[in-house]
């Protein structure tokens, strides 16, 4: 049963410049991961359950709600409880400074990169990835 919002996120999972933007974050969260967030992007403050994400990408339910644990994790997304169903929606805290870092000048960012301190980023230990079998 395919509805008039299901066709918009196939429209943009599908379209060139959004194409370009998931391949961007398929490197950084995973392709999974990020079809997942664009999906709970698209429908916006009313959130989404993850059996409706599931049926909208043709995957299982458990194989969501994986993605989902590492993506709250991240805390890339939020849930609340509504009745039975747990509702998903983005972290607008997250969005804000993903348009933030978009927004900035090509120089400014280089700039940035120039100076962060790359040392001390390296020292500290990485979080594990529960997706990773180490």
């Amino acid at each position: 049963m395919e509805n008039h919002e299901d066709r918009r996120i196939y429209d943009v999972l599908e379209s060139k410049s959004a194409q370009d933007f998931f391949n961007f974050l398929s490197q950084v969260f995973g392709q999974m991961r990020t079809k997942i967030l664009i999906v709970i992007g698209r429908y916006g403050e009313k959130g989404i359950s993850a059996g409706r994400i599931a049926e909208l990408l043709g995957v299982s339910r458990p194989r969501v709600s994986n993605q989902l644990k590492i993506l709250r994790s991240r805390k890339l997304v939020h849930r609340t409880k509504q009745g039975r169903e747990v509702i998903y929606r983005l972290n607008p805290d997250i969005i804000v400074i993903i348009a933030d870092f978009f927004s900035r000048s090509a120089a400014q960012l280089q700039e940035e990169i120039k100076n962060y301190p790359l040392e001390d980023y390296l020292r500290r230990p990485r979080p594990k990835d529960p997706e990773t079998k180490d």
